[in-house]
């Protein structure tokens, strides 16, 4: 009877060791890897992009330009310079890279969008507060935008989307630059960033501290410490959705801290990691594995690794 329990506890503990490194596969944890060379010691990185090659784009709100990386993050030149006319830059936000390579920047300080081909040549540029160049003559009402903060932009199917914060509303522009107000059966409060998957779109409404997904339904995401995470930026990688933004507890008495939440296809987390208590600007998949993460007033970008 002994070698009988004997037995059936040894079948049990190796039971339970099964299950908890099953469990423990399908885990995951982001680890610092290093920092990214900045183009420019005074440098305020924000939004960033990544092509279908590899190449990193990632704007300067000091610099006022777009700056490109190869995937090596080795720096290989900029887009764009400061300005009030049509087409420059003044405090750029976002960037989006279409199939044809074109650069589209949303500009805070000129509430406008620009396209540029990938030699900086401007394409097109559109805004409420655009002036001539020469004569600061305003640009005539139909050539204005109904933009107000443009916070974030992915393109998708020849088409631009905008999550403007201030308009509480998401806008779709097409190639004729006509712009239309995409209807969602949920009212938007502070929407500041939109991102494409193969399902449809997904958009982080800050405001009401949630996710909309692509069928249209709402999603609350929570850390490990029972907050709700108030999302800020959203990116998607194959099967992986990651999620930035901060979060606080009634018992915290400092400021929020900011968070990477990481789900699978299912909005199921995968892990997530507490950031350093700054400014942030974005959090973006460069591949399956390596994640950026823009820290404006700390003058850096900071990569990590999805082990």
């Amino acid at each position: 009877m002994k070698n009988k329990h004997s037995a059936v506890k040894v079948i049990t503990i190796l039971t339970l060791m099964t299950l908890l490194l099953a469990l423990n596969c399908g885990k995951s944890k982001i680890t610092y890897s290093c920092d990214f060379k900045a183009p420019n010691p005074a440098w305020e990185p924000l939004g960033m992009t990544v092509d279908e090659t590899g190449n990193i784009y990632i704007t300067d709100r000091v610099i006022c330009s777009v700056h490109k990386f190869n995937d090596e993050f080795i720096y290989e030149g900029s887009i764009g310079e400061i300005g009030k006319p049509v087409g420059k830059l003044m405090v750029p936000l976002s960037v989006a890279v279409d199939d044809r390579n074109r650069v589209w920047v949303s500009d805070f300080g000129n509430a406008s969008i620009s396209c540029y081909s990938q030699d900086g040549h401007l394409i097109w540029s559109r805004g409420n507060n655009l002036y001539k160049e020469g004569n600061n003559k305003p640009v005539k009402k139909e050539d204005r935008f109904p933009l107000q903060m443009a916070e974030g932009i992915t393109y998708c199917e020849d088409a631009l989307y905008i999550a403007d914060s201030e308009a509480n509303a998401i806008f779709k522009v097409n190639e004729r630059a006509e712009v239309e107000v995409i209807e969602t059966k949920w009212t938007l409060l502070h929407p500041e960033d939109i991102c494409n998957t193969p399902d449809g779109l997904i958009v982080a409404d800050t405001g009401n501290e949630r996710l909309i997904l692509p069928d249209g339904t709402i999603m609350k995401v929570n850390t490990e410490t029972g907050s709700t995470l108030i999302p800020e930026r959203v990116d998607v990688r194959g099967d992986m959705v990651l999620i930035m933004g901060e979060a606080s507890s009634s018992k915290q008495k400092s400021k929020p801290t900011p968070y990477i939440v990481i789900l699978n296809d299912k909005y199921h987390k995968v892990c997530e990691k507490a950031l350093d208590p700054e400014e942030i600007g974005d959090a973006i998949f460069v591949d399956d594995r390596t994640i950026l993460v823009s820290y404006p007033k700390m003058h850096r970008v900071v990569v990590y690794t999805l082990d």
